[in-house]
């Protein structure tokens, strides 16, 4: 990448890019921005604490907006193509995130809407928008997600299956004087004793529902853990496929840093890949030194 000269391209390495340490200090910045604007909105909604620094969370809501308009405006400036960035999904959240206050002092009445406090939160979303580790990381859970949503569907499918036979069962033997008054009602009490909640409001009174109980609530551990080992294991194997399109091209090198920029062996460049969403092994063309050989020398 050639060392950015004009003021936009300076601005966008900074906010768009993280691989240097003005961009990462830009990413905490806002990050940090972003924690204590969603602390200020939480403390907020406690009634006994919006009156009495009611001045205070105001004037702490205008440096807060005005840090984030000022940062969109930024973004919109170094943007390329602009456009591109202001009908995407995090550029319209950040757009959504600098309108509550001003959505408050300009709209009659929208000052105690929820929907002004709901705004505010959406901020939570800004954080997953650095284009940095977090996007990265986020980007192998994401791919991990996908891969896993077959099988974790299927399961689903079949505890689902499950727990309308055994509210059925649970219904015929323990029948209504014990709150069972429906299948949907066994239903109900076996989705929430599979899945260890076990509210208590319905429960079986005979032996043989008791037995039922039992037995579900020990296959309950295994509809808990089997969905997170799915998730988990494509999670893994997404973080190796990852390692393993960091191979230098020239020595092949595994296992570089996510944030490597050249061959810790062989120092060749790697680039970034379109399709990978992260650090590949695409490498950059280097010319090789020529070597000029010294040809006969003539007398003057």
């Amino acid at each position: 990448m050639d060392p950015p000269y004009t003021l936009r391209e300076r601005l966008r390495a900074v906010v768009f890019l993280s691989n240097s340490a003005a961009g990462r200090a830009f990413d905490i910045g806002i990050s940090l921005l972003i924690f204590f604007s969603l602390i200020c909105v939480i403390l907020e909604s406690v009634p006994s604490l919006a009156h009495a620094y009611h001045h205070e969370f105001l004037v702490i809501e205008w440096v807060f907006t005005a840090l984030f308009t000022i940062e969109y405006v930024v973004r919109v400036y170094a943007a390329r193509p602009r456009l591109a960035y202001v009908f995407s999904f995090f550029g319209i959240i950040d757009l959504i995130s600098t309108l509550p206050l001003y959505l408050s002092h300009f709209v009659p009445g929208a000052q105690s809407a929820m929907v002004v406090r709901g705004l505010r939160l959406l901020r939570l979303f800004r954080l997953f928008s650095s284009q940095g580790r977090w996007a990265e990381h986020g980007g192998l859970v994401i791919t991990a997600v996908r891969a896993s949503l077959p099988k974790v569907a299927f399961f689903l499918g079949a505890v689902t299956m499950v727990a309308m036979m055994l509210g059925t069962v649970i219904y015929l033997i323990e029948g209504g004087p014990d709150g069972f008054t429906s299948i949907p009602q066994g239903m109900y009490w076996a989705i929430s004793t599979l899945t260890t909640v076990g509210y208590g409001d319905v429960v079986p009174r005979t032996t043989i529902g008791q037995v039922i109980a039992s037995v579900v609530m020990v296959l309950g551990y295994g509809v808990v853990a089997i969905p997170v080992g799915i998730v988990s294991s494509d999670i893994a194997q997404s973080v190796e496929a990852h390692r393993r399109r960091l191979e230098c091209p020239r020595c092949e090198v595994r296992g570089h840093a996510a944030d490597s920029r050249f061959c810790r062996k062989c120092g060749y460049e790697l680039r970034v890949g379109a399709s990978s969403g992260g650090w590949s092994s695409v490498a950059a063309p280097v010319a090789a030194p020529v070597a000029v050989q010294p040809g006969p020398r003539e007398d003057p």
